[in-house]
């Protein structure tokens, strides 16, 4: 790739495509049981066995009758019952009929379900108190699956729902992904560890565990080399190292016109694009490949590394991961409060988002939304993404938002 000159702004959807376009999925597989598939991404279709319900069934507690014995009787006698697991074997005749519960299998000749309350028992004796529908409180055979249905598609996240079906149709196992182990570090004299005693001139590394906490919860494995000396011999290390895992991931140190070590080795190492974003909070951002593992550079502001990881960097990994799915689902809310904006980046405010009684959203800002101010994001629980070309948006206006119940580790 070609470095980018002091002129060249990339938009978001630019960059995204970039990147997404870049990244080669990685399409290695393994079996895993089916009580730790959760979070995993499918290899292959998931085709159904058999029908589901097997059989037809009864959606009620009540008697089961022939529909057409109504025409001809007003009591009934029972002559048996059908529980769950254990089904009435014996045969209907007309005017007879059998207690069923809910999730018992119909017996032939059975096509219509009463619930309890709308008889009256005395002995065997069974009075309908008026004429139910033909197929009433019955679950037909196959109405929700049918056997050779597609019921999960290849590259689909494994949810509770989909383990449900699976363990539905008896699957122990189930053919996934491998998960994607992304390697980060921090660069820097300045910066120490939490579990460091902080002197004059130091500063907590917050990225890192935010980063790490952000990529957990999207699913991918974390290697975590620590934080890195402004050392050329370290920073090359930590890079090979790095190449180990199936993507890289810094914050800080790699903006345009830098010339610390980081640059420097990226530069000699690896393939790197050195991009200015149309996007706010993190106009810098590094994109590229070390040997063949994907690499992102952050900007170092703690609000600019989050967003840029999420809007930017999730996506390709996501890519990596095999997932259908690579971008989330923004929705339509109403300004409560007006919101500064200068055209010409993209920009990523942070808010606070509500549903009123009729299901409309409405959102408002969170507070200072400046790139090192982390309450703005502490506060919030959504973003509202307020187009490159638009300037300042008056309350009342219809934004584009992203709930952090989106995004998983927000």
């Amino acid at each position: 790739m070609e470095c980018c000159n002091e002129a060249s702004v990339l938009t978001v959807e630019d960059a995204q495509e970039k990147i997404v376009d870049a990244i080669e999925f990685k399409n290695k597989t393994e079996i895993v049981q089916l009580d730790i598939a959760g979070g995993r991404y499918l290899a292959e279709d998931i085709f159904a066995p058999f029908d589901t319900p097997f059989c037809d069934n009864s959606a009620m507690d009540g008697f089961g009758f022939i529909h057409d014995d109504f025409k001809r009787h007003s009591e009934f006698r029972e002559v048996g019952e059908s529980l769950a697991g254990h089904p009435f074997r014996g045969s209907i005749k007309s005017g007879e009929c059998i207690r069923i519960m809910t999730g018992a299998t119909v017996p032939e000749g059975i096509d219509t379900v009463v619930m309890r309350e709308k008889v009256t028992v005395q002995g065997k004796r069974i009075q309908v108190h008026s004429t139910p529908q033909a197929g009433q409180n019955i679950r037909l055979k196959g109405e929700d699956i049918k056997e050779g249905q597609v019921v999960l598609k290849k590259n689909k996240k494994i949810n509770a729902a989909d383990i449900a079906i699976m363990a539905t149709f008896g699957m122990r196992e189930v053919n996934v992904y491998q998960p994607v182990t992304i390697a980060i570090f921090s660069t820097g004299d300045e910066i120490i560890s939490v579990n460091k005693t902080k002197a004059p001139g130091l500063i907590y590394d917050s990225n890192k565990p935010m980063l790490i906490h952000l990529l957990k919860a999207s699913g991918f494995n974390i290697l975590d080399l620590g934080i890195i000396p402004d050392d050329k011999k370290a920073i090359e290390t930590a890079i090979k190292k790095a190449e180990d895992a199936d993507a890289i991931i810094t914050s800080g140190g790699v903006s345009v016109g830098d010339a610390d070590f980081t640059t420097e080795v990226l530069k000699e190492q690896g393939d790197i694009d050195f991009w200015k974003l149309a996007i706010k909070p993190g106009k810098p951002f590094a994109f590229g490949h070390v040997g063949t593992t994907p690499f992102f550079g952050l900007p170092g502001n703690p609000v600019s590394a989050l967003l840029t990881c999420q809007i930017l960097a999730i996506p390709g990994l996501l890519k990596l991961s095999g997932s259908s799915t690579i971008y989330p689902q923004w929705l339509t809310a109403t300004l409560t409060t007006s919101l500064k904006k200068r055209p010409g980046r993209t920009d990523y405010q942070r808010g606070v988002y509500s549903i009123n009684e009729q299901g409309q959203l409405s959102v408002a800002s969170s507070g200072a939304q400046g790139s090192a101010l982390l309450m703005s994001v502490c506060k919030a629980n959504c973003l509202i993404r307020l187009p490159k070309d638009s300037e300042d948006v008056a309350e009342g206006v219809s934004v584009e938002v992203l709930p952090f119940a989106f995004i998983p580790g927000l």
